[in-house]
């Protein structure tokens, strides 16, 4: 975060943390005591708490469920934050882990734990974006994670545009500087 001083931050994932969730839901079902300290680190929002302690962070952090339609939410709730705090950075975290193995059967997240770290801001420099939502077309849900994958790809790429498939909408990233 060289350079970026307590920016806002946004995080944005499917489950969270599924495997601190499940852990607990165990506990529940056992009719063991519930540790309070496992409970914090299973909300939705601890990643965040922890990376706020590490970096010694205390500007705005909100963490979204994002789901399979969610990395153009993300970016929509990055690009509210800097409009609605006249912040010039934010940070984008978004994260994924796999669900424990006796959810698998529903598993849409990756085999792995991954991240990406999006630097969404209104400074020049970098690659400008228009972002649209359009009705979904009958494509399958890309997996949150791909998303991210996705993306990536895109801004490294010379490709003018991307559409990114989900449940209630897809998303449709374009390049300003292209006239298409």
């Amino acid at each position: 975060m060289a350079g970026i001083e307590n920016p806002a931050c946004v995080f944005a994932s499917t489950y969270g943390q599924p495997e601190q969730s499940f852990k607990l839901l165990q506990a529940l079902a056992s009719q063991e005591p519930l540790s309070p300290a496992a409970f914090s680190l299973s909300v939705h929002n601890a990643v965040a708490g922890l990376f706020s302690i590490i970096h010694n962070l205390t500007g705005t952090s909100l963490t979204i469920c994002a789901g399979a339609d969610g990395i153009g939410a993300a970016f929509v709730e990055a690009a509210g934050l800097l409009n609605e705090r006249q912040t010039e950075n934010v940070l984008l975290i978004c994260f994924e882990a796999p669900l424990p193995d006796a959810q698998r059967p529903y598993e849409v997240n990756p085999p792995t734990h991954m991240a990406a770290c999006y630097l969404v801001t209104r400074a020049q420099g970098g690659a400008a974006l228009a972002l649209e939502r359009v009705p979904p077309e009958n494509a399958q849900a890309t997996p949150f994670w791909q998303q991210m994958r996705d993306l990536i790809a895109f801004l490294e790429s010379g490709e003018s545009s991307l559409e990114v498939a989900c449940h209630r909408c897809t998303w449709r990233w374009r390049r300003l500087d292209d006239a298409s």
